[in-house]
């Protein structure tokens, strides 16, 4: 029976701890452990956390180094016992070692290793292991003895850039403001810079990429940036910035260099461009992409980096619309990890037996977005079974997809896609249609995989949000035209974030209610949607704010698309007063029967 969660803030806490804990061993990509710019010395380091009792031998940290890179870093603890987890946060572990490989299963630190484990992931001793969960990105050896193991960290990452420079100034109609940034860095050891400028809270909000040219100078001008208060907006902003090693994975946070040391202060520039120019104050835009004659498409998306400060852009990882971020945001504890609005154009295509773009009845049909791929610690791969619970797939196609198959070591990931799909995804922007209310099923990593009874329950046609994935492999790279070799989407250079808990502080309401015996956990249709125009309006409360992606004609930030979200739910909760069946069915109803769960079909009851 469903009912909603009203308890003290201390279990409130704990029970959202555990969600979010679930959440991000499903969800959660890498993530960086950067932190925001203090304004002085920034050091990026794992923190250690020997246990008293820990006897280890002498040897136990050596061994053959074939990771690359140097070591930056070390965690230790037991085994054999359940203990707090060093690198996750509210978790617990417990760890097996039997001298060829080390098996981590976690717990919510509140179950104390009781129960199924909410996540398990395996790694070989004394190998070079680059798809470690809790690694973040980076490469990771494992040692163990009788008693304990030691993880060690190595760094990937180039030198961090100097010689930064901002200038701001107001555009030629006066009417919005360019920002020119620049920096050095060493073309030996990386390939582009992230600009992070910071607001006067010292908090990064605005982010822009730029390559690294031969002579070791990155620079870029963005343009067009919206403003309240003119140039006054830009009065106590400042700007640092992070180097990217030599690798094309952009979004693995080891390649990253630790943020710069050197925080300058942006310079406000009371005359237009043209005149900046002329006193060599302006520099040419970098990171242009070529014309294409490509059709193409633009899409709006956000990503939340659950344990981290910086953005980690889109490299094998999934984002969301606006509609599709609440639901991440909704189930996370306050921290001050970043969501980031991304603008990215899309090469339009259209590709055949695709089933999760666009409807939930699991049925092949044609579209312009591959099927939807589950990225994970810097892997993506078939959909994983708890996705396509959350976006309502059929339940026979799930069992038949996911049902009988060994989960993968590290992701617990059980699904088969074919390999038409699986080729597919790897080469296009995947999708899934994310349909309200939201629900999450807590208990799908135990197999052969069984499904709640009460699985699929029911849904709202309208409104819906979207999941997407995209892979590394076919962004385009620096002066590569959309639809040119493997080119089939790329990220604006500039991009604008703000963090959660700003959006927290803003109103974001956390309603969470229990289900099916606590098998899952959703909210409300009215909360997704005040969670909505929450982080809307931290967006739209940014000191400088980019345009709208691709056509002029957007509302920035999705105005529009929370606005028809809003007249949709009105609209559906109408015809349910009226009692009139819409094709998905009441979201109110929910639940099969026995025979129906022997029959495993796609069951929406109305």
């Amino acid at each position: 029976m469903s009912h909603t969660m009203h308890v003290s803030p201390s279990k409130r806490r704990t029970t959202v701890a555990a969600l979010a804990t679930v959440f991000n061993a499903v969800l959660a990509s890498t993530t960086p452990e950067t932190p925001h710019f203090p304004g002085g010395p920034v050091q990026l380091s794992l923190t250690l956390q020997p246990q008293p009792t820990l006897q280890l031998d002498e040897n136990l940290s050596s061994g053959p180094d074939n990771c690359n890179g140097r070591p930056k870093g070390q965690v230790t603890n037991i085994h054999g016992s359940c203990a707090s987890a060093p690198d996750t946060p509210g978790t617990s572990e417990w760890v097996t070692c039997d001298g060829k490989q080390i098996t981590f299963s976690y717990w919510s630190a509140a179950n104390n290793c009781s129960g199924t484990p909410i996540f398990s992931q395996q790694m070989p001793l004394d190998q070079c292991w680059t798809h470690f969960y809790g690694a973040r990105g980076s490469p990771v050896r494992a040692h163990c003895n009788s008693t304990g193991y030691n993880l060690t960290y190595f760094s990937l990452a180039p030198p961090r850039p100097s010689n930064l420079s901002c200038t701001i100034s107001q555009s030629k109609d006066h009417n919005s403001l360019t920002i020119s940034l620049r920096a050095s860095s060493n073309a030996t050891w990386a390939n582009q810079v992230s600009f992070e400028v910071l607001s006067k809270e010292m908090r990064p909000f605005l982010s822009s990429t730029a390559t690294v040219s031969p002579d070791g100078v990155a620079e870029v001008v963005v343009a067009s940036l919206e403003a309240d208060n003119g140039l006054a907006s830009a009065e106590g902003l400042r700007m640092g910035a992070r180097s990217h090693g030599l690798s094309d994975e952009e979004g693995n946070p080891a390649y990253w260099s630790e943020p710069t040391e050197e925080v300058v202060n942006c310079t406000v520039v009371h005359q237009t461009p043209e005149a900046a120019a002329r006193e060599g104050r302006q520099v040419s835009a970098a990171d242009s992409s070529p014309a294409s004659s490509a059709p193409s498409r633009w899409i709006e998306v956000y990503r939340f980096v659950s344990q981290g400060k910086l953005n980690d852009f889109l490299d094998q990882h999934n984002a969301a619309d606006l509609l599709g971020t609440v639901n991440w945001l909704t189930m996370e504890v306050p921290n001050p990890a970043p969501i980031t609005r991304y603008c990215v154009e899309v090469l339009d295509v259209t590709l055949d037996d695709i089933i999760t773009t666009q409807e939930t009845d699991g049925n092949p049909r044609s579209s312009s977005f591959a099927n939807f791929a589950s990225c994970n610690s810097g892997q993506c791969q078939c959909m994983h079974q708890v996705d396509r619970t959350i976006a309502r797939m059929p339940r026979k196609q799930i069992l038949d997809m996911c049902g009988n198959h060994e989960p993968h070591p590290q992701l617990n990931n059980s699904c088969v896609c074919s390999k038409k799909s699986d080729e597919q995804s790897a080469k296009y922007v995947g999708r899934t249609p994310i349909p309200f209310p939201y629900y999450i099923f807590t208990k799908l990593m135990t197999f052969p995989l069984k499904l709640p009874k009460e699985y699929p329950p029911a849904w709202m046609p309208n409104p819906q949000g979207f999941w997407y994935s995209f892979p590394a492999a076919a962004r385009c790279r620096p002066g590569q035209a959309l639809g040119e070799g493997n080119c089939t989407w790329r990220r604006e250079a500039s991009s604008t974030l703000v963090h959660l808990d700003q959006v927290s502080a803003g109103g974001l309401n956390r309603t969470v209610q229990p289900v099916f015996d606590e098998q899952a956990y959703t909210f409300p249709v009215s909360v997704g949607l005040h969670n909505t125009a929450v982080l809307q309006r931290s967006f739209e409360s940014l000191p400088l704010r980019l345009p709208p992606c691709g056509a002029p004609e957007r509302a920035y930030g999705g105005a529009a698309t929370a606005a028809a979200a809003a007249a949709a739910v009105s609209a559906e909760e109408q015809r349910m007063k009226d009692g009139t069946k819409t094709d998905a069915g009441s979201f109110l109803a929910s639940g099969v029967s026995d025979a129906e769960e022997s029959r495993g079909e796609n069951i929406i009851v109305v």
